[in-house]
């Protein structure tokens, strides 16, 4: 799965740090609670992605090892250079459903 992060507000202010990485946290849908920081047991949440300030912009986040069939909920989190949280975790998405790809004939 592979998600591109939508353009981050807020880092513009001057009371706030500005934006360094940005981190993707999911789990599976209806398991509780909101997503939260701690949601980083699927390969590739967790892991830091730089973030360009100037094209508000970063590079695809590809998350692996979800079981099919299964729906899953992500957010993303926005950090300074020192790996301090700016802001807080962002708004939840609508569940996402992984699907095995149908077959093509060739």
């Amino acid at each position: 799965l592979a998600v591109q992060p939508f353009k981050l507000h807020g880092s513009h202010n001057s009371k706030v740090a500005p934006i360094h990485h940005i981190k993707l946290y999911g789990k599976p849908s209806g398991a509780g609670t909101d997503v939260s920081l701690n949601n980083t047991d699927f390969p590739g949440t967790g892991v830091a992605i730089m973030y360009d300030e100037k094209t508000c912009a970063s590079s695809p986040i590809t998350v692996t090892g979800l079981p099919t069939n299964d729906s899953y909920v992500f957010a993303v989190a926005a950090f300074d250079a020192n790996g301090e949280l700016v802001g807080h975790l962002g708004k939840m998405c609508s569940p996402i459903e992984a699907l095995n790809p149908l077959p093509l004939p060739l």
